[in-house]
């Protein structure tokens, strides 16, 4: 009995997985190593801030793999002010709870809304109102 063999090529799908997480200061995308496999199916897995999504260029990333035959960039968007909120919570002060506030997204506070804020909490609402009345704030 003679046992003959061939090979017979079956069809898949060439897939290309990455993952990027730009939650830490140091993360970035490096594509330079990254070899676009012709006629690819391409997902992207991209981790960042809530807040800095405006900065990720989706059109751009996916114009780097113009050769495949799709690319799926896939956001998870991770709120920043949920995860250091406790800071802000633990402040002493009104103007305290504005400047961490800022200091997490990156902003500075006017001096005179921490002058406005300090006196929502030290002058008598009385006399807070009063001296709106009377344009002193």
């Amino acid at each position: 009995m003679q046992v003959t063999s061939r090979f017979i090529e079956t069809p898949y799908r060439k897939i290309m997985r990455l993952s990027y997480d730009l939650t830490s200061p140091e993360a970035t995308v490096d594509l330079l190593g990254v070899n676009v496999i012709q006629g690819s199916y391409v997902r992207i897995d991209v981790k960042l801030w809530q807040d800095e999504e405006g900065k990720f260029d989706r059109e751009e990333m996916a114009a780097f793999f113009k050769g495949a035959e799709s690319v799926d960039i896939r956001v998870t968007r991770i709120p920043r002010e949920n995860i250091r909120a406790a800071s802000v919570i633990s402040a002493a002060t009104l103007p305290d709870k504005l400047v961490k506030r800022a200091g997490l997204v990156g902003e500075t506070v006017a001096p005179e809304v921490l002058t406005l804020a300090g006196m929502l909490e030290t002058v008598p609402g009385e006399e807070l109102l009063k001296q709106v009345g009377e344009g002193g704030c």
